[in-house]
Parts: C-alpha cells; structure tokens; sequence
C-alpha cells in the first residue's frame, strides 16, 4: 500500500468509528507502526489519548515508548517464532510459535487499564 492510502484508509476508519451511536474506547491495532499512525491521527482530532481512546499495539517496538503518548503493546518473542516455524514442516497446521505473549501497559499519567467496548484496526 501506498503510505498516503495508508493515512486515507486510517482517516475514513476512524471517521466511520469515531461517529458510531456507542462511543468506543479502546482500540486494538494490529501492529505497532499502525498503533502510532491511528494515535497521531486521533490526536490531530482532538481526541485524548488515552482518556478518550486508548490504543494498544501488537509487537512492542522500541518506538513505543517514545510516542507523545507512550503506546501499551502485545510483546511477542519474534526470534523464537522464527526458530520454531523453521523447525515444522510446511503443513504443520495452525500451531501458536514463539511462547505466550506478553502485554506491556503504558499507562499515560496514572491511567488504569479497564475493560472496554474495543473496535480492532485491520489494514489489510
């Protein structure tokens, strides 16, 4: 995709979830770049971050932590997944690689997490 479908599709994304009869709070993003591009976009609206919509990733990058607002993600081993897909035949079914994930909270400024009405963000 080109990077400019990427912020278009995003854009029409959250104006068709934003304007939902139930407010959502909480958003599940099925990668981290894609976490950091929904978190500007929501932040270029007015929305809080997380006060209004919180947004977890998927794969803990390093550029995480460092975000305006510092995104909460889903920690995967990827080297380990890596090494155990290597080591299984190619029709080794639909077996989970790389040990359990681990969520990695970053609480903005003493936010707590909760259980929430929750949209997920699938790009592709």
């Amino acid at each position: 995709h080109h990077p400019n479908q990427f912020v278009e599709f995003i854009d029409e994304y959250l104006e068709r979830v934003l304007s939902l009869p139930e407010p959502i709070d909480g958003l599940f993003v099925r990668n981290d770049i894609t976490a950091i591009a929904v978190e500007n976009a929501l932040l270029k609206r007015g929305v809080r971050v997380p006060e209004q919509v919180a947004i977890v990733g998927f794969d803990n990058l390093d550029i995480s932590e460092v975000q305006k607002v510092p995104l909460s993600s889903i920690s995967q081993d990827f080297y380990l997944m890596g090494k155990e897909a290597a080591n299984v035949p190619a029709s080794g079914g639909g077996r989970f690689f790389g040990g359990d994930p681990d969520f990695v909270p970053r609480p903005a400024r003493g936010q707590k997490f909760h259980r929430a009405r929750v949209e997920s963000v699938s790009i592709y």
